[in-house]
C-alpha cells in the first residue's frame, strides 16, 4: 500500500467524547512530532474544551468557537469565512473530524478546500427523519469526487475495519466482490427485510403492576432512556442474488434495549449503548462466518465478548474447516491489545496512528461504497416499517 507523508500539522474541528477519551491519547503520545495549529468547537463548549486540552497537556495555537446554531449542517460559507485566512492554517497536513455528524458533510467539503487530508468519524454523513435514505448517496459521491479533485487521503474512522477479526469479514466481502464481476451480482440490491424494536415499544412487555412489584414506579409508557438517545433493537436478514438463484446470504442481529449504561450512576454519554451483536454471513457453498460480541463489560469487571467461528467447506477449501477465534486469542496474535482494553478503543486509536503515519488505516472513504449502498437499502426498508416516521433521527 502506498504511504503518504507523515502528518505534523494538525487542525481539530470537534472535540467530543470521541477525541477525549480515544484520539487524544495517541496525540499525546505524538506531541513532540505532531502540532495542533487549530481546534474548532462551538461556543458552548468554550470552557469545557479548553479545560479538557489543558489537562491533557495539548496547546494548541489557537481556538475558534462558533456559535451553537452552527452544530448541525452549518453553512460552507460561514466556515470559509472563520477559517480560510488564519495565518495558524499555513502548513496544516490534515483535519481531524469529531463534529456531530450533521456537521460532517460542510467540514470535510471545506477541508478538501484546503487540500488538507482528512480523518473522520462514522456516520460519513448523518439520516434525519427529513432527508431520504438516497441522500446518503448522493452526499457520499459528492466527498468523494472532492476528495479525488483535490488529491487528498480521506480516511472513514470505522473501528472495524481495524480489528483483526473483522478481517475474516473482509474476505468474505472481497469474494463477494469477485462474485459481482463474475456473475453480475448487484451489491447494491439485496434482497432484504427487517425488524426493529424501539425502547419505547417495550412499555407494555409486562403489566404495570408486575413492574411495581419489581420497585419500578416510573410511567412504564415513557421509558427512563430518553427518546432518541439510539437504543434499538434490529434483526436484519439478506441475501444476494443472480436470475432468482441465491448467491451470499448474510443475517444481524443488535440488541441495545435490554441493558443501558444511560441508567447507570456516574457513566459518561459515551457508555450508554450496551450492544449485543450477532453476525452472520454464509457465502454460498464456500464458507460461513459467525461473529459473536457484546459490551457487557462496561457494566462488569469482565472481558470483552468476542468471538469467531469459520466454517470452510472441506470440498472446496483446504485446512481446518472449522476455525474459532476468542477475545483471549486476539490479545495474543497483537500484543499492544491487553485483554482488559475494549477493542473498538483500541481500532480507533491504531487507526488514528496509522492516518498520522501517512496511511489509510484499512478505511478509505472510496471502500465504503458497498457499505454505503446496504445502509441505504437498509434505511429505506426501515422507513417502510410503520410508525417509522422518526427512524432516521436515530440511526
Amino acid at each position: 500500500m502506498k504511504r503518504n507523508k507523515r502528518i505534523t500539522r494538525l487542525m481539530i474541528i470537534g472535540c467530543g467524547p470521541h477525541f477525549i477519551d480515544r484520539y487524544s491519547e495517541v496525540l499525546i503520545k505524538q506531541r513532540p512530532d505532531i502540532e495542533i495549529a487549530i481546534v474548532v468547537d462551538l461556543e458552548r463548549r468554550k470552557d469545557a474544551v479548553m479545560r479538557a486540552m489543558a489537562a491533557k497537556g495539548l496547546s494548541p495555537e489557537r481556538y475558534i468557537f462558533f456559535d451553537e446554531a452552527h452544530r448541525n449542517f452549518p453553512p460552507l460559507d460561514e466556515i470559509r469565512s472563520r477559517l480560510n485566512h488564519m495565518p495558524e492554517l499555513v502548513g496544516v497536513d490534515a483535519a481531524l473530524i469529531c463534529t456531530e455528524p450533521k456537521a460532517h458533510l460542510a467540514y470535510a467539503l471545506w477541508s478538501t478546500e484546503q487540500g488538507l487530508d482528512i480523518f473522520m468519524d462514522k456516520p460519513i454523513t448523518a439520516l434525519t427523519h427529513k432527508k431520504m435514505p438516497e441522500q446518503l448517496r448522493h452526499e457520499f459521491l459528492c466527498l468523494l469526487k472532492a476528495q479525488q479533485l483535490a488529491d487528498v487521503r480521506f480516511v472513514v474512522s470505522c473501528e472495524r475495519r481495524m480489528q483483526i477479526g473483522y478481517h475474516y469479514i473482509d474476505l468474505v466481502a472481497r469474494l463477494a466482490r469477485l462474485n459481482c464481476r463474475l456473475l453480475d451480482v448487484d451489491m447494491a440490491d439485496p434482497v432484504l427485510k427487517v425488524t426493529r424494536v424501539r425502547h419505547q415499544d417495550l412499555g407494555q412487555v409486562l403489566k404495570p403492576e408486575t413492574y411495581h412489584h419489581m420497585g419500578i414506579y416510573q410511567d412504564i409508557n415513557h421509558q427512563a432512556i430518553p427518546y432518541g438517545c439510539g437504543e434499538l433493537d434490529i434483526t436484519l436478514t439478506g441475501h444476494y442474488q443472480h436470475q432468482q438463484r441465491f448467491r451470499m446470504g448474510f443475517c444481524l442481529q443488535l440488541l441495545e434495549t435490554s441493558v443501558s449504561a444511560r441508567h447507570v450512576p456516574d457513566e459518561p454519554p459515551g457508555t450508554g449503548r450496551i450492544r449485543q451483536e450477532t453476525v452472520h454471513i454464509h457465502l454460498g457453498n464456500l464458507c460461513s462466518i459467525r461473529v459473536v460480541s457484546d459490551s457487557l463489560h462496561k457494566l462488569t469487571d469482565t472481558a470483552e465478548k468476542f468471538d469467531i467461528t469459520i466454517a470452510l467447506n472441506p470440498q472446496v477449501a483446504a485446512g481446518e474447516p472449522i476455525r474459532k477465534i476468542d477475545r483471549a486469542e486476539l490479545s495474543e496474535k497483537e500484543p499492544q491489545l491487553p485483554i482488559t482494553c475494549g477493542l473498538n478503543v483500541f481500532a480507533r486509536r491504531a487507526q488514528l496512528l496509522d492516518f498520522l503515519a501517512g496511511g489509510e488505516a484499512c478505511s478509505p472513504l472510496a471502500s465504503h461504497a458497498d457499505t454505503l449502498s446496504l445502509l441505504v437499502k437498509t434505511c429505506q426498508a426501515m422507513r417502510a416499517l410503520p410508525n417509522a416516521e422518526h427512524e432516521g433521527a436515530v440511526m
